[in-house]
Formats: structure tokens, C-alpha cells, sequence
């Protein structure tokens, strides 16, 4: 499974780098583990849909997250928007 890790880049950027490792790793599962506005997400994906997304702060563990499945693109870059604050 393919890792994606960025960290302290702008919520825009990430967005960007996330969908690009979405396409770089069609059908197949992929990581991403990422930092923005000082909050940690560790993601599990396949294509676009978000699995599983933990949220960390300070290493504690604020929140576990999901997207539907199947999502269109632009509904996969949406959530990523709402998602990373």
C-alpha cells in the first residue's frame, strides 16, 4: 500500500497532492498521512473513498471519519475541503 506523507503544507496544496496520489494509485489502496492548522490525518483510501480518516491533535486522538463510497471527484475534493480545517 502506497504512503502519501506531507506535512505543514496549506489545506489547498494538500488537497492537490492528496488527489494526485488518488490518481497515481487507481484501484488500489492507498495511505495518506498528512498535517494542516496543526491537526495530524492518517487516511486509509481506495479511489475516492475515505475509509477510514483519524484525526489527531497533540497526538491525541480527536476524531474517526468516513466518506460515502464511490464518490465523483469533485464530491472527493469536497470532502477533503469540509475535512481538513
Amino acid at each position: 500500500m502506497d504512503n502519501l506523507t506531507e506535512f505543514n503544507k496549506d489545506k489547498p496544496t494538500i488537497i492537490k497532492l492528496i488527489n494526485k496520489h488518488r490518481l497515481d494509485n487507481k484501484n488500489k489502496w492507498y495511505k495518506v498521512s498528512v498535517s494542516c492548522g496543526g491537526i495530524n490525518y492518517e487516511m486509509k483510501c481506495f479511489n475516492t473513498w475515505v475509509q477510514r480518516c483519524q484525526l489527531y491533535k497533540n497526538n491525541k486522538l480527536i476524531s474517526t471519519e468516513a466518506s460515502a463510497m464511490d464518490l465523483t471527484v469533485n464530491n472527493f475534493k469536497q470532502y477533503l475541503n469540509n475535512l481538513i480545517r
